[in-house]
């Protein structure tokens, strides 16, 4: 008898043993569970606490950190006796996905982006809930954290709607600032040494977040060479800064005309014509000369925009040879210059081993013969064209040197619509093989081979037609073609060798490893597999 009462004792012990994996830890074991498992809370060595919520088919989950902060967090299974409860659907590529930055920092970053959303999705439920639960410790967090939401909530809803902030700026000076109306929102700062109307603009709801720092002086824009780090209240309290500037190859202040690189930030809030619309709206209730004067700010970027002299530079970083346009002031003193294109050492002598090699000259029966059979292929998706482009064109080329006809890729990039898609359907880039078809009068023409734009071999020139590009505007440049083609409003086109997969080149995929892909992603988009593939794998 003593045996079996301890056996079930141990059984009912064993009923606690919660063992969970989460987003950033290892196994938590030291967890607890509500009677139906909708809840369970688990603390770490650290000292941290998690909440997980559950709706029967998956869960959610928030941790406090030591410091008081609050996080959501990936759950990606929940063990109970060493059974599965839960195990979450695992996407490989989330792995591999880099989280995107954060534009900003601070206690209202931190509201807005995490603690209104933990508030609403695990803290607004009545508290009675929690009186079934049998552990003191997680009711104690549970209303605590429930209260320190709501009073960071009411702290800065009450600090956002007053009428004074100190901002810092990047010259290391900080401003005192002022709002000369609650429906403006605007912020007068006074006047810098050189006489500059220094304002601020800081957006009056606690729920989102835009701040960015003007110059004016005698009712014109000037560009201010300091930018806005943070802005606290009136008592020094920080309420919100931007993050630091990540350190990359092409840093902002290369990419945006010569009279904003001491502050690109600026330029690229003005840039998109939604941006502007936006500020507009806001800044209705401000006086005339500060509309007028935001206008002109606008009307600057605009003609920037449109007027810069911008240059191409390629350069090298981590394998990936990666261009674009930037300023005439980004040119470093160690460069090559080859063909209008400047370029780091390491960088153009990568180019150059991707250039184009002028293929074999063949007839236009023959173009037309190469364009009918990779239109007859079933294992290249034709039916599919937003996307692929780049695996379509790796196969026919590919194809075609099997067959011995040398030929090199056509990229252009821009805003491209989508042929046969509504209006404002859009390509980033497009590449397809090139071809080298010499006429009748003897003249040699390239021909571009592309099945998804058209029904016969086309010139460069009819191929950007029929993605609504005047060839005769886009800028002819190498390769890579600039990433922020569009950003300037234009399109560019390259010609390389057939070497390259993707826009930007990566010198760590072999050509194995580029067929795999292509087939792969024809696959992926509905095609069948070559007859060189496995039919049970197409299958999977």
């Amino acid at each position: 008898m003593i045996k079996i009462l301890l056996l079930l004792f141990i059984s009912s012990l064993s009923t606690l043993a919660y063992e969970v994996s989460i987003e950033g830890e290892g196994s938590l074991k030291n967890c607890s569970a509500s009677p139906d498992e909708n809840f369970i809370y688990c603390k770490n060595n650290k000292g941290e606490d998690f909440l997980l919520k559950g709706d029967g088919w998956e869960y959610s989950a928030f941790k406090r950190d030591t410091s008081g902060g609050y996080h959501k967090v990936d759950v990606y299974s929940i063990y109970k006796d060493s059974q599965t409860l839960f195990a979450a659907r695992l996407d490989m590529d989330s792995f591999l996905e880099e989280r995107e930055r954060p534009k900003y920092l601070g206690p209202l970053h931190q509201y807005i982006n995490n603690d209104r959303y933990i508030y609403s999705d695990f803290l607004k439920e009545d508290l009675k809930i929690l009186y079934s639960f049998d552990n003191e410790e997680l009711k104690k967090f549970y209303q605590d954290s429930k209260a320190e939401i709501e009073a960071r909530r009411d702290a800065l809803e009450n600090s956002f709607t007053a009428n004074q902030f100190k901002a810092s700026m990047s010259d290391g000076k900080e401003l005192n600032c002022k709002r000369d109306n609650n429906q403006c929102p605007l912020l007068q700062c006074g006047e810098d040494a050189e006489g500059n109307q220094r304002v601020i603009f800081k957006n009056n709801s606690a729920t989102f977040i835009y701040l960015e720092s003007f110059s004016f002086k005698n009712g014109q824009f000037s560009v201010p060479n300091e930018e806005v780090i943070s802005l606290s209240d009136i008592d020094g309290r920080e309420l919100i800064k931007f993050n630091e500037a990540e350190d990359k190859v092409f840093s902002d202040q290369m990419t945006v005309p010569s009279s904003f690189r001491h502050n690109p930030r600026l330029f690229n809030a003005f840039k998109a014509p939604g941006q502007a619309s936006f500020i507009s709206s806001q800044i209705s209730m401000c006086s005339d000369e500060l509309k007028n004067s935001i206008q002109n700010l606008i009307e600057k970027v605009q003609e920037d925009l449109n007027n810069e002299v911008m240059l191409q530079y390629i350069a090298l970083s981590k394998g990936i040879l990666e261009s674009n346009f930037v300023n005439k002031d980004s040119i470093a003193g160690i460069t090559c210059h080859h063909q209008g294109a400047f370029y780091t050492p390491e960088a153009y002598q990568r180019a150059q081993e991707l250039q184009a090699i002028d293929g074999d000259i063949i007839t236009p029966e023959q173009a037309m013969d190469l364009f009918k059979r990779a239109r007859a292929r079933e294992d290249i998706a034709w039916n599919y064209t937003f996307d692929g482009c780049y695996a379509r064109a790796h196969l026919m080329a590919k194809m075609f040197e099997d067959e011995g006809v040398r030929v090199d890729k056509a990229w252009l990039r821009g805003s491209l619509q989508i042929p046969g898609e509504a209006k404002g359907m859009t390509w980033g880039y497009h590449v397809a093989p090139m071809v080298y078809v010499r006429g009748a009068n003897g003249e040699v023409k390239q021909m571009i081979i592309d099945p998804s734009v058209s029904s016969a071999p086309i010139s460069p020139s009819e191929w950007a037609e029929t993605m609504g590009v005047e060839f005769e505007q886009t800028e002819k440049v190498s390769y890579p073609t600039p990433s922020n083609t569009s950003f300037y409003n234009k399109t560019s086109f390259s010609v390389t060798n057939t070497t390259p997969y993707w826009p930007e080149y990566n010198e760590r995929l072999s050509e194995e490893e580029k067929m795999d892909m292509a087939k792969s992603r024809m696959i992926e988009f509905g095609a069948a597999p070559s007859q060189s593939e496995e039919w049970e794998s197409w299958q999977e």
